[in-house]
């Protein structure tokens, strides 16, 4: 999460719109784990980053 934070950050958006955008991310990723009922798995790829793979 902090290359996250620190992406947007070095992309010149300001810290605390940064800090909010990983909260977010860390709330989705949270509930999308509570409705699958799954545990977190660090190294999963979700269907768009293999799209993303692909194309690359």
């Amino acid at each position: 999460m902090s290359d996250f934070y620190l992406r947007l950050f070095n992309k010149g958006k300001p810290k605390k719109l940064a800090l909010i955008a990983v909260a977010r991310k860390l709330l989705v990723i949270a509930c999308a784990i509570l409705n699958s009922q799954k545990t977190y798995d660090e190294n999963h790829i979700s269907c768009y980053n293999k799209e993303l793979a692909r194309t690359a």
